[in-house]
């Protein structure tokens, strides 16, 4: 009697196991689902990969500088007319801020200029940059910001010419 007992408690189990591995595990169409997310998933990284590197090939070969902050104003990306045109290496820039390479005289207007950045496609002003000896330069910004899919800020992205060497016009 205990032997059959045991057998039935045995084949309870084991019936009880096989309907819940059937109900847990995925249908063959929801495996088809599966799969065709992970493809999506694989292609939208390497399609994402494949604009990163394109933007930092162009971003070498553009004649002026090319340089990513957070919203606070961390750099996290610099090409290398950047990198040059201040004197500091990426790893260099990376400890920086915008607001430590900008003489303090425009601070305020920087701030006024990210400001109006928020609601503008881009803005467009002069000021100056501090090189790494100190020199004071001229510049022109072209900067815009850089937001998320929900049009939230995550950073800014500048274009830079050096204006040093420009040719003063007189009327």
């Amino acid at each position: 009697m205990r032997k059959i007992f045991i057998f039935l408690i045995l084949i309870f189990c084991a019936v009880c196991f096989s309907v819940f591995a059937e109900a847990t595990s995925p249908l063959p169409e929801e495996i088809k689902e599966i799969r065709v997310l992970q493809a999506l998933v694989a292609e939208t990284k390497r399609t994402n990969q494949l604009y990163i590197d394109q933007y930092n090939a162009l971003s070498e070969r553009v004649p002026g500088g090319v340089v990513m902050t957070t919203m606070e104003g961390n750099i996290l990306y610099a090409n290398q007319v950047y990198q040059n045109m201040l004197g500091y290496s990426l790893k260099e820039l990376r400890n920086l801020t915008y607001r430590e390479i900008t003489p303090e005289k425009w601070h305020d207007t920087e701030e006024e200029f990210v400001s109006l950045a928020l609601e503008e496609p881009y803005v467009h002003f002069e000021k100056e940059y501090m090189k790494k000896d100190s020199t004071v330069f001229p510049i022109l910004i072209t900067g815009w910001i850089i937001k998320d899919l929900d049009g939230n800020p995550l950073g800014t992205g500048s274009y830079i010419l050096d204006l040093t060497n420009r040719k003063q016009t007189t009327k």
